[in-house]
């Protein structure tokens, strides 16, 4: 016969499955959701930090082109004759409102400067029909971006717009020398996030390490990542001096521009990290109190059956006065009423059944005298 199992046994067989178990299933469920979660939430987080860069780029770039189309179509108009004072005028503020316009050129059909605003002689007679922007401008008779390059005048990386008008060509040179500074103040340094900017000839016009862009180099990506791009942010994993990031790169459809955000993988992994020690912490804490309720819920019912118990043992030794107190449990207490009830039937009706012994006795002695 197999050794019965003790109450104490049981009970603590019953809050392992019924409490330990689920709490540790339930946390474990709790990490994994979370993580993805924090996973999701960091994504959408440099998601939304491109699309910042990206609004911040068209309006340092394509707001101005905006402007400019109002020289277009003063141009354009009947009441413009040669180097009207209206036309200086316009492009004078506006180059006020965008300082990162270097100059504004007006040219002949034929790609020779006839006007610069701000004024300089230097550039009057300059043919620009060699330049690649103007040529594609022309082959395609329609406004056309320029690739970065270095401006030999300004020193200075430099983007070219050239749009086509009746008599010829406007030009529109613009710094990227403060692009860095523009795009800087939207982020903090705390926050380790990096950024490149590259141009639709995939080379970079701004980057983390400015040798790259002093040197022109090209952004291996690029190609690959225009290939795939769906209109949306593309998430990749890249490694930079042996450091591992999560990039994500953007595209601006009018430039053909890519704009990256890099972010170490150590500092999302750090996240997660917290995030699940904070899981793990707070299980933890649910689970002892969960073990500590069952053990005071465990003795609440094993104290009174251990009491049961002595006093049986008590009683089946001849010591019938022994009686249970009441407990806090009904059931319990009425129980314990039961036994002392009983206990007291038993010392009654052995304490009869001993006078009655008693008195046999002195009746059999007393015949055995006569």
């Amino acid at each position: 016969m197999n050794k019965p199992n003790s109450i104490k046994k049981i009970l603590f067989q019953f809050i392992l499955i019924s409490i330990t178990l689920p709490l540790i299933v339930l946390g474990f469920i709790e990490i994994i959701i979370s993580s993805k979660v924090l996973s999701n939430e960091i994504s959408k987080s440099e998601t939304a930090y491109v699309n910042v860069m990206v609004e911040t780029l068209a309006h340092y770039l394509i707001h101005p082109k905006t402007e400019v189309n109002e020289i277009i179509n003063l141009l354009e108009s009947e009441i413009y004759i040669g180097n009207d004072h209206d036309l200086e005028k316009m492009a004078k503020l506006i180059i006020k409102i965008y300082p990162q316009i270097r100059n504004v050129q007006i040219t002949s059909k034929d790609g020779i400067v006839t006007e610069i605003f701000p004024y300089d002689e230097t550039f009057i007679g300059l043919d620009v029909s060699g330049y690649g922007y103007y040529k594609e401008a022309v082959k395609r008779n329609n406004e056309y971006w320029s690739a970065s390059y270095l401006s030999p005048v300004y020193k200075e990386p430099i983007v070219s717009l050239c749009i086509p008008y009746t008599n010829g060509y406007l030009i529109l040179n613009m710094t990227l020398y403060d692009i860095d500074i523009f795009l800087g103040s939207f982020f903090d340094e705390k926050q380790s996030l990096l950024y490149s900017i590259t141009d639709q000839n995939a080379v970079y016009i701004s980057h983390m390490d400015k040798n790259k862009v002093l040197l022109r180099e090209n952004n291996n990506s690029f190609n690959n990542n225009f290939s795939i791009w769906n209109g949306g942010v593309i998430q990749e994993k890249v490694k930079y001096d042996n450091i591992e990031y999560y990039s994500y790169s953007q595209f601006i459809p009018s430039l053909n521009w890519m704009v990256t955000l890099y972010k170490p993988t150590s500092i999302i992994k750090r996240s997660l990290f917290f995030m699940i020690f904070l899981l793990v912490l707070v299980t933890f804490i649910i689970l002892s109190i969960g073990i500590y309720s069952g053990q005071v819920i465990s003795r609440k019912i094993i104290q009174p059956l251990l009491s049961l118990l002595d006093a049986t043992k008590i009683i089946s030794s001849g010591e019938y006065h022994t009686r249970i107190p009441e407990f806090d449990i009904l059931e319990f207490s009425e129980l314990a009423g039961s036994f002392n009830a009983m206990s007291e039937s038993i010392m009654v009706s052995h304490s009869g059944l001993e006078s009655e012994v008693e008195k046999r006795t002195k009746e059999l002695e007393k015949s055995q005298k006569q």
